[in-house]
């Protein structure tokens, strides 16, 4: 059965769309000074000069539950990450935050997941912790560039925060810094806006097209294909070389089309298909819910469940994550971290997709387990046991 595409593809209304544009949209949350990156994990780097350059301290505290790619600035920039372990809700360990945050930690890093922002009372613990010991908050607010928490936008949290356009927009490449405290700001070498567009535009474009046809086509005739009961085996990552890639200024198509979208549609479009999974999910005996409430004005990335049995047949339409730095990775001090990371699937909600068509997605998939053939159920049942504890030991 053909899964449900991740995310938006770029169609030529975003090009020449009217809406309010990411600008107004910042402006109207906050007045704090940003600057425009092509990729998070490069506003980061930048984000850690700025540290360095007003505390002192060489290491880096930032959650067990992140990509792999995460911690390439870092390490660039000469310092070294310390990660914290995880509760079962994707709230920070506390506790072992405060135990390793000392006068040698520069910078702490808070991670909205999913686009949902941590709670203000996990934000304020962990600025109280900074200041005490001389350290900087970093916001990190990838998933999260349009959704705004009790604390304010996502991203202004801390001293300094980031977020990544490209995760909630049709756009090759974007992301946006926060400098939140006036003693932090100076020089942001790494930021910057194409003047013009780049053969890499042309290039996108036309790939944006003859994918969007592809869907079409798919739609079109229904195609389904058996025995994809679990999800694709990624391929080999590299994530010094995804991070040498993620380098360099916001292409100027990106930047058009943040100048021209429309934010609140943008929120709406996700958080209705996010109740469509919200709602299906909640009648499956094999999933265990995240997050029990959205947040008001919260603008999702994905969907994320946990799959209490890997042989759910809802598996094919999402994907796990993320795949975890090699310090975190089948250690058992971080044994709900790697729970999380093989068992919480995302499921898509971007604006391309409509309520109907997840229903229809999810009706398919489960009509596969309740009556296809032996072809179109190609894995083994697996039982998944939940940690004893929603903490890390």
């Amino acid at each position: 059965m053909a899964a449900l595409h991740r995310g938006p593809s770029l169609s030529p209304r975003s090009l020449v769309a009217s809406g309010p544009g990411f600008d107004r949209f910042v402006r109207s949350h906050t007045e704090y000074e940003y600057a425009y990156y092509r990729s998070g994990k490069w506003a980061f780097r930048d984000a850690l000069d700025l540290a360095m350059a007003a505390r002192n301290g060489s290491e880096v505290v930032l959650p067990a539950y992140i990509p792999d790619g995460f911690v390439e600035p870092i390490r660039e920039a000469g310092l070294t990450p310390r990660f914290h372990r995880m509760r079962a809700d994707l709230r920070p360990d506390l506790g072992d935050v405060r135990s390793l945050v000392d006068g040698d930690t520069l910078a702490v890093v808070s991670v909205g997941y999913f686009g949902k922002p941590q709670p203000i009372e996990v934000n304020e613990a962990l600025r109280s912790l900074c200041d005490a010991h001389g350290a900087v908050l970093v916001d990190d607010a990838a998933h999260g560039a349009f959704s705004v928490g009790e604390g304010g936008l996502a991203g202004t949290v801390g001293h300094l925060g980031f977020a990544s356009l490209h995760k909630a927009l049709p756009i090759p490449d974007g992301a946006v810094l926060y400098v939140a405290d006036e003693a932090l700001r100076g020089t942001l070498p790494r930021s910057g806006v194409a003047s013009g567009p780049t053969p890499a535009d042309l290039r996108y474009l036309a790939s944006a097209s003859l994918t969007r046809a592809r869907r079409s086509i798919r739609s079109a005739t229904r195609r389904r294909s058996a025995g994809q009961s679990s999800p694709p085996t990624p391929s080999a990552r590299n994530p010094r070389a995804l991070y040498r890639r993620s380098k360099g200024e916001m292409s100027w198509l990106s930047a058009r089309v943040a100048r021209r979208v429309d934010p609140a549609a943008i929120r709406r479009r996700r958080r209705e298909n996010y109740a469509v999974w919200e709602r299906l999910f909640a009648e499956r005996p094999g999933l265990a819910q995240v997050y029990p409430s959205l947040g008001v004005e919260t603008c999702p990335q994905y969907y994320p469940t946990v799959l209490t049995d890997l042989a759910e047949p809802v598996a094919v339409l999402g994907q796990p994550w993320p795949p975890l730095p090699d310090e975190v990775r089948a250690n058992d001090r971080f044994a709900v971290t790697n729970h999380l990371a093989a068992c919480l699937y995302t499921f898509p909600v971007h604006p391309d997709l409509t309520p109907a068509a997840i229903e229809a997605a999810i009706h398919r998939a489960t009509d596969v387990e309740a009556g296809g053939s032996d072809a179109d159920r190609s894995t083994t049942p697996v039982a998944v046991s939940l940690p004893g504890s929603t903490r890390e030991r």
